[in-house]
């Protein structure tokens, strides 16, 4: 409300808040992918994890705004907050597998952005670790790449369409948030 009586256009307030916050992931994620690499020794190219861990946390900003933004008290946002975080971590594929989790949850993954980063994550790092034998593979061959537990073969996404579906999920949650800014000035 303090940024419309001094006339900042709906857009601007976005993009500004977006910006700041753009900042802000871009040195978590630089943090947080500098201590994973040196203490997991992760083999995957460093800058294709950042940009993928950077978009995610994008995604993640966008939608704390498009909270912030239909929210009507501090209070009430801070109240979604676990609503919101609850899902996108059970959903995201790291505690549990989305291919062993019973219907309709892996349905419901498809709608949870930290699902889409943990599937380019892993299936990147696939690429550079060697492939290990299935110890429950009773049919050759018997090798399975590092991202086989998570998502098999048979059920996984190429990286670029998860990347892709990151990105129309920054797109779709700061549009809600200018929709929802819009709503604000009409009552």
């Amino acid at each position: 409300q303090r940024e419309r009586m001094v006339s900042l256009k709906r857009p601007s307030y976005v993009f500004s808040k977006s910006f700041v916050a753009g900042a802000l992931c871009l040195l978590q994620s630089l943090v947080l992918l500098g201590i994973v690499f040196l203490m997991c020794n992760l083999k995957s190219n460093f800058l294709e994890c950042l940009g993928i861990v950077y978009l995610a946390s994008l995604v993640g900003a966008a939608l704390g705004l498009c909270v912030s933004a239909r929210s009507g008290t501090t209070e009430a946002a801070i109240a979604m907050l676990p609503l919101i975080l609850l899902p996108v971590i059970a959903l995201g594929g790291g505690i549990w597998p989305i291919n062993r989790m019973a219907e309709p949850l892996p349905q419901v993954a498809k709608v949870v952005p930290s699902r889409w980063g943990f599937e380019a994550m892993i299936l990147s790092e696939s690429k550079y670790q060697p492939n290990t034998v299935d110890p429950r593979c009773t049919t050759q061959p018997c090798e399975v790449d590092a991202a086989e537990r998570s998502f098999p073969l048979n059920n996984r996404n190429r990286p670029l369409t998860c990347v892709l579906i990151l990105g129309g999920m920054l797109v779709l949650w700061l549009s809600l948030a200018l929709t929802f800014l819009r709503m604000r000035d009409v009552h």
